[in-house]
């Protein structure tokens, strides 16, 4: 039960928290994404938030106050809303090799605090490595808390493990769900994902799907191998496997896949891609075969064509069936310094092209892009209409001031809804303020009087923030005691296609996609920096930090 004061100083802690997890099925604990390695501390943002007053927008009526009390070691113990009458307690069991951390919620009945029905419970050991999850409830029958889920992770070599728990109906114990199994190499590469499920007639895990991937010394991949599981020996069994071959430039020239038959590969199954490349190593198209049978041979299946500028610029990508008929088409356009300006997807309809998707973008002269136009397809019309629209500003130190975000109606004619945010910064490029405007879709401005602010004080940390109230926000302390030695990211997040990362180094930031494909490398400056992330979206991607952290997050 926690209610609009206190969920807003939970966000307040975050700021005072570090986010990296050390594992790729890290989860979020008491509060929010919290390092153990940290202690709890902060490096980055030397202050303990002690308290936040809610008051009126007006300034002049105070409803209340939220307070925050911490342990010896400033691990917050209790986070306690006296307006609401809502309650948050933490309690830290350090034994030797681990610290059990519970998360207790509280609510007021009169004048006395009871503890709501459901607990959290985490463990870590002595190298802030999250080791178990777990949620209970309190049953009213027996008077005692019984767990009805859990989650254990541990790691053996290069191997991350995570098993689930659940509870059973009939029995009222926990019992084994799921199990996941993941490897990285060095480089941040998966070399193995595996998933199974507890099987009652076997009292056993059942394999569901597994697949090991090798590279090349470049990095590049070379080889799936994919498995399934055979019942009847309890072990795995090799299903198929793709080849990726590549030539003396890197480009890749093959791409195989075959089936195992008993004891050896065979096509019967398989698909093989052909690609073809000019003098530039510009790849100019690739011929996919599926296998036949019937024929025992490959047979050609569909053709994917690449046309490009005279500046080398690829400008469309076309593919056709085996018969010559046209199935689907991309097309690109840049402005003269080479930024892409369009994306356009599109399928065959019968006798003309249906578009699928569009999207225009313009940079500014530091290549920041400014703007971003999304379009939908009428099918009506035949055109392409307005879906929505993202635009930037930067000021000349390259911080972004201004981010428009605005939604068309369904005609594409005028915008529906939006929101503007506003940053201002300091004559040290440190963020001070930051105003959130919302759309009005009556006047088709934007509402002046809807007028949402977080101000931050000059350790970049929440000293004010408003919505329907106003939020003021007091520290104790200038970070005397607090650990700055720590070497962690303080947050690693995406929303959209943006990656936010805030770390307190200059750093090379590498995103994975969940095979082990490089799809992008990032130039870090110090403190927080922003990413566009493109053709990502309902993906898994792998972030990796020059500095060792690893982070697994849904895009």
């Amino acid at each position: 039960m926690k209610t609009r004061l206190l969920t807003v100083l939970m966000c307040a802690v975050l700021l005072l928290q570090i986010t990296t997890k050390v594992q790729a099925q890290a989860k979020s604990i008491v509060l929010g994404n919290q390092n153990p390695e940290a202690k709890w501390y902060n490096p980055f943002y030397p202050q303990v938030l002690d308290s936040v007053d809610v008051m009126d927008n007006s300034g002049t009526h105070k409803y209340g106050i939220a307070k925050v009390e911490y342990d010896a070691k400033q691990r917050i113990t209790k986070i306690e809303d006296q307006y609401y009458g809502d309650k948050v307690e933490c309690i830290y069991e350090d034994r030797d090799n681990e610290t059990l951390i519970t998360d207790k919620t509280f609510y007021r009945d009169g004048n006395e605090w009871k503890e709501s029905s459901s607990r959290n419970i985490y463990a870590y050991d002595n190298n802030g490595f999250q080791t178990m999850e777990a949620y209970s409830y309190y049953n009213d029958e027996t008077k005692t808390w019984e767990m009805y889920r859990k989650e254990e992770y541990s790691k053996q070599g290069d191997v991350f493990t995570q098993i689930n728990y659940e509870l059973d109906g009939e029995t009222g114990k926990l019992t084994k769900d799921r199990k996941y199994e993941d490897s990285y190499n060095e480089s941040g590469k998966t070399t193995m994902s595996a998933y199974y499920y507890w099987s009652e007639e076997y009292n056993d895990w059942e394999g569901d799907s597994k697949t090991e991937y090798e590279y090349d010394e470049e990095g590049r991949k070379v080889l799936d191998i994919s498995y399934d599981w055979n019942s009847a020996t309890g072990k795995w069994k090799i299903s198929y496997k793709a080849e990726y071959v590549y030539d003396r430039r890197g480009d890749q020239v093959e791409y195989m896949v075959y089936g195992w038959l008993q004891s050896y590969w065979n096509p019967r199954h398989g698909t093989k891609r052909e690609y073809v490349y000019d003098n530039n190593g510009r790849k100019q198209s690739y011929k996919q075969y599926n296998w036949r049978v019937s024929k025992w041979e490959y047979d050609y299946s569909h053709l994917y064509e690449y046309t490009y500028d005279d500046k080398g610029n690829a400008i469309s990508r076309i593919e056709t069936s085996e018969d010559g008929e046209n199935r689907y088409k991309e097309e690109y356009a840049y402005d003269d310094k080479g930024n892409q300006t369009m994306f356009a997807e599109y399928t065959w309809d019968v006798n003309e092209w249906r578009g699928y998707e569009k999207n225009e973008c313009a940079y500014d002269n530091k290549g920041n892009i400014v703007l971003n136009i999304e379009y939908a397809w009428d099918l009506e019309t035949k055109i392409w209409i307005l879906k929505r629209k993202g635009e930037c500003a930067y000021d000349e130190h390259g911080n972004k001031t201004i981010l428009v975000d605005l939604y068309a109606d369904y005609q594409g004619v005028s915008w529906r809804s939006g929101s503007k945010e506003v940053f201002v910064f300091d004559a040290n490029n440190k963020r001070i303020e930051r105003r959130v405007y919302s759309w009005d879709e009556d006047i088709q401005a934007w509402d002046d009087d809807d007028d949402y602010y977080t101000k931050y004080n000059s350790y970049g940390n929440v000293s004010e923030k408003r919505d329907s109230y106003t939020y003021v926000y007091h520290y104790r302390g200038d970070g005397t005691g607090i650990n700055n030695s720590i070497k962690a990211n303080q947050n690693i997040y995406i929303s959209g296609n943006t990656l936010y990362i805030c770390t307190p180094i200059s750093e090379t930031i590498t995103v994975y996609s969940v095979t082990g494909e490089l799809l992008y490398t990032f130039a870090k400056p110090a403190g927080e920096a922003s990413f566009t992330l493109n053709n990502t979206k309902h993906q898994m991607l792998i972030v990796r930090t020059e500095s060792g952290e690893i982070k697994k997050i849904l895009n």
